[in-house]
């Protein structure tokens, strides 16, 4: 049987139940593979470590023709606006199910193509709902993993962390009073968008410097007020973007440091008396990073979201730092299996904290695809003629307050003329309820 003939007609079915045919023309689909590489010094090649795949995205120009085009694409629209795993047929990859992801656009050619009307729009696969099934409320369930993971983080870290004489704890001040700097700087900012917040942030602060020299010889509870201090910002009432960047650039700087790249120091081999100091450095950066981690968690539960694309993108979000963090810690953990960092220190990661925070994330995630279900999908329009914001909002929303404005402005990045008068040929992205 030649290709063409292995060709279908395209047809989509919201939960809804009725089914939908359509045009098409070129085909593609797009499939992350999640794998890993991990390059070691003076070794060649690279191990790649295969965490296998992501959702199928298959994007489509859908194509609806005849006397009845409009209405037969307007309806195809709100099929696509439905909550809930549709189902595609696809034309020539096959059948799956599905969830419509990200702009929806919608275009009718009146002088090039006037009896068409043309829905571009992408499906990813799914699996469904990423958290476990159960009566309690998903943003509960994350709170409550918010709540195991410190209590696992603070155990584990006291196992791992050594300091046994005034030496090393003295060494460990340092490393804490590094961490702190950085907390500061990439923390501070999003804490400071409420004032009750930004109160709390100084006063983990001033707790932490001032008990500092007792904390170090108590590492259960330096654990403790570390998270204590890495997670009030997480409600801070600022957008949703600022927090999570906060705690991104946390991490980043944190897995770039000294202290974070335990596997570029091959010379402590010959310096048997820091290599506990440098077990000490990575146990603790290892710490404030899952710390920071689970902090995005808090922030996006404790976020309102408006839109789809806003509450799916956190979600992604989420678990692509999740990965980056898992290969991050494998490679720092490694570092103390070699002859290098192994032959003095002992540093194991028992799991406890990683299972912690990454149920917690995942929970998370969960949660934030299911409630994306009931949330408005973005959808875009051309102008065909100068608009003002006011007249716009009116037209797409129905309403003219100063905050529809505000959201309407914000959403599409205008500037100051175009919030004056928005040309024509201009794209608005706007959001049906």
């Amino acid at each position: 049987m030649p290709w063409q003939d292995r060709i279908h007609l395209a047809t989509y079915t919201p939960q809804s139940g009725e089914s939908f045919t359509f045009d098409f023309e070129d085909v593609s689909r797009v499939t992350e593979k999640r794998s890993t590489a991990f390059n070691f010094i003076g070794v060649n090649e690279s191990y790649v470590q295969d965490n296998g795949y992501g959702s199928r995205k298959y994007a489509l120009r859908c194509f609806f023709t005849g006397d009845n085009h409009d209405l037969d694409a307007t309806k195809f629209e709100a099929a696509l606006l439905e909550e809930g795993v549709g189902h595609l047929e696809h034309p020539f990859y096959g059948t799956f199910d599905v969830v419509p992801f990200g702009t929806i656009t919608r275009t009718n050619g009146l002088v090039s193509g006037a009896n068409q009307s043309i829905v571009e729009c992408t499906f990813w696969t799914t699996t469904g709902v990423v958290y476990p099934s159960s009566d309690k409320s998903p943003e509960n369930e994350v709170l409550a993993g918010v709540v195991e993971y410190r209590t696992a983080s603070a155990e584990a870290y006291q196992d791992q962390v050594d300091v046994d004489g005034a030496s090393k704890q003295a060494k460990l001040r340092g490393t804490v009073n590094a961490r702190l700097t950085t907390i500061n700087e990439t923390l501070a900012k999003p804490a400071a968008a409420t004032t009750a917040v930004l109160q709390e942030f100084r006063a983990w602060q001033l707790t932490i410097n001032r008990s500092i020299n007792t904390l170090v010889g108590q590492p259960l509870l330096l654990a403790e007020q570390m998270f204590g201090l890495i997670q009030t910002p997480a409600r801070a009432v600022v957008g949703i973007e600022n927090r999570l960047v906060g705690y991104v650039n946390y991490f980043r700087v944190t897995a770039a440091s000294v202290a974070g790249t335990p596997w570029l120091i091959p010379s402590a081999a010959a310096q048997p008396r820091r290599q506990t100091q440098i077990a000490n450095d990575w146990v603790t950066a290892d710490m404030t990073a899952m710390h920071a981690l689970v902090a995005m968690a808090l922030a996006a539960v404790e976020t309102e979201y408006k839109t789809r694309p806003e509450a799916l993108s956190v979600a992604e979000l989420l678990l692509s730092e999740l990965d980056l963090m898992a290969a991050w810690r494998d490679q720092g953990y490694a570092a103390f299996t070699g002859p290098d960092l192994g032959s003095q220190v002992n540093v194991v990661d028992d799991g406890r904290a990683w299972a912690a925070a990454s149920n917690t994330i995942y929970r998370c995630a969960g949660f934030l695809v299911s409630l994306a279900f009931s949330l408005s999908t973005e959808r875009t329009i051309v102008l065909d003629r100068p608009r003002t914001v006011v007249d716009l909002c009116a037209e797409l929303y129905g309403d003219v307050s100063h905050d529809t404005i505000g959201f309407l402005i914000q959403s599409n990045d205008l500037c100051g003329c175009e919030i004056l008068e928005l040309p024509r040929g201009r794209e608005i992205v706007w959001y049906p309820t």
